[in-house]
């Protein structure tokens, strides 16, 4: 096997050499790698049948009609020979719902399913395998309860031992925000703070709308509130609203009847959790491997998405990411106890070790600008990397650090999917769009709006998305030029009208005849910390954000 491989391998390198690749985001499997995933898969969809669900098969590609979707974000959208918009499915939820209102009756519909999905713009693979059931035609809270025991017995038949899943309810969080009384886009706001897991984005907005008392408190407090059952029971005596009592009355009924299944000790209440969907309607759950840091499955309950084919029937489901099963490691390779953290080159650097180390982290012998990148502590079980700040990020993502210190600036250009648990208070600087000061001037001698009158221009930055974000805010479109410095040299050589940067004090700007046209917003250092390990070890990253947190 292994010289057959090998084989594989040269006639790669001679494709690749050849031109012959795959588009970015998409792979080939080879022959030992697809006889696991087939394997995998056999043992995924036995335990669905076992449990008495029926497997359904639907297109790749679907009308972008029929997607219930608001935006394009992430989908793959092709035009069909007679000019009709199409997409490849980017779940396989919305199909099997559209399949069951248009050709299924007698409900309820216990059905599986495992297929190709497709996404891109993620920095995800562009296409991957799941497997996943979805439960149509019955709300009770037993049905709940079914999936995630069903989830539960599927990943321990793959083979995942140590594994663990949260469990949350859209409703808890939904009530509380009820019960602020907020303009429609500022419970937007404050919902998406929550859903890219942004703690301090979260505490800013609710100090700027003036959120106080024990509302505010509950809400800050929401990333502790994980644990068994006295956390549903502790959080109904905190809350008053309807949505968030019934929210808790369902966890309350679901983990009954995960007892009576006896997978409740797979099961953590997690009142934080949020889904990415837009569909969900009520308790959500997803599964972590501690040698994984991105979840195995995910899924929960959407009553409201089959109204979008016309069929108003309640559904529950989830899906498991085959691929990642095959990505988790064998059991010997544990981190031993370990915590991983992630710590920037440079003066930001220094100062995250000089903070560590008031908090009491050893960190003797740590030079953040030496050649040495990797630090052990074995007394205090933590492991130090040193990289570039850009790069902090997806090491954090992907889990091979749990918590890192880095730049809002770095966590918004780089949009990886982490926890933003702490500002350090250092670091500071300002996102600002620029341009020449004469040309300020000229805009302002004619009484035009300076910011409006660079729609369609030309962007010089180290920071496209941001840039991008910002200027279609306002309605305005650009071309984001990328460089990786000096930007402040592109306006005066022609390649740019203005600039978006970081500026500390501002003397940069001045000094080449630059003045700001629009303050984008203001950053400063982070913790950040991986999902999954926020949950799996939350005791122990949690006491480092405390630690800190205490000391500014």
């Amino acid at each position: 096997m292994k010289k057959s491989n090998e084989n594989y391998d040269k006639n790669a390198q001679a494709g690749e050499q050849a031109g012959l690749r795959v588009p970015r985001g998409m792979r080939d499997m080879l022959p030992g790698e697809a006889r696991a995933l087939r394997r995998l898969e056999s043992a995924v969809t036995g335990v669905f049948e076992q449990w008495g669900y029926a497997e359904v098969i639907t297109p790749s590609i679907e009308y972008w009609e029929n997607s219930g979707r608001g935006g394009d974000d992430g989908v793959f959208k092709l035009i069909g020979q007679n000019g009709e918009v199409l997409m490849l499915r980017s779940d396989m939820t919305r199909p099997i719902a559209r399949l069951a209102a248009s050709r299924l009756s007698d409900f309820p519909q216990r059905l599986y399913y495992s297929a190709n999905v497709f996404r891109c713009g993620t920095g995800a693979p562009g296409e991957f395998r799941q497997a996943g059931v979805e439960l149509i035609g019955d709300p009770c809270a037993a049905c709940d309860a079914e999936v995630i025991a069903l989830a539960v017995a599927a990943l321990e038949k793959a083979g995942v031992g140590d594994f663990e899943i949260s469990l949350g309810h859209v409703g808890f969080l939904r009530g509380l925000l009820a019960s602020l009384e907020l303009r429609p886009d500022e419970e937007k706001a404050l919902l998406e703070s929550v859903v890219k897991r942004d703690f301090v984005g979260l505490e800013i907005l609710l100090q700027q709308w003036r959120v106080s008392g024990d509302i505010r408190s509950l809400i800050l407090s929401l990333p502790s509130l994980r644990g068994d059952m006295s956390v549903i029971e502790g959080a109904a005596a905190r809350v008053d609203n309807p949505l968030s009592t019934a929210a808790l009355a369902n966890l309350r009924q679901i983990f009954t009847y995960l007892r009576s299944y006896g997978v409740a000790e797979r099961v953590c209440v997690d009142l934080y959790l949020a889904r990415d969907f837009d569909y969900y309607s009520g308790a959500i759950f997803e599964g972590y491997s501690p040698k994984l840091g991105v979840p195995l499955c995910g899924g929960g309950r959407y009553d409201n998405l089959l109204r979008n084919y016309g069929k108003d029937l309640p559904a529950t489901g989830f899906a498991i990411d085959l691929d990642k099963l095959l990505a988790l490691p064998p059991d010997e390779k544990g981190d031993g106890g370990f915590l991983t953290i992630a710590l920037p080159k440079g003066k930001l650097g220094e100062e995250a070790v000089s903070l560590l180390s008031r908090a009491g982290f050893g960190m003797e012998g740590l030079e953040v600008e030496a050649r040495k990148l990797f630090y052990a502590n074995e007394k205090a079980r933590v492991n130090y990397i040193v990289c570039r700040p850009t790069d902090i990020p997806t090491y954090v993502e992907h889990g091979a650090a749990d918590i890192g210190v880095v730049g809002k600036d770095t966590i918004v250009e780089s949009d990886k999917d982490v926890f933003e648990l702490l500002d350090l208070g250092y670091g500071f600087c300002r996102f600002v769009a620029a341009a020449p000061k004469d040309k300020i001037a000229e805009l302002q001698r004619a009484g035009k709006d300076v910011l409006s009158a660079f729609n369609q221009s030309r962007v010089a930055t180290k920071f496209p998305k941001v840039a991008e974000t910002f200027f279609r805010s306002k309605g305005m479109q650009i071309e984001a030029i990328k460089l990786h410095g000096n930007v402040e040299l592109a306006p005066g050589c022609g390649l740019a009208d203005l600039i978006v940067d970081i500026v500390s004090s501002g003397k940069t700007l001045e000094e080449n005849n630059l003045a700001p046209v629009a303050e984008i917003f203001s950053a400063s250092a982070r913790l950040i910390a991986n999902r999954v390990s926020y949950r799996i070890k939350h005791g122990r990253v949690q006491e480092i954000a405390e630690k800190l947190g205490n000391l500014l």
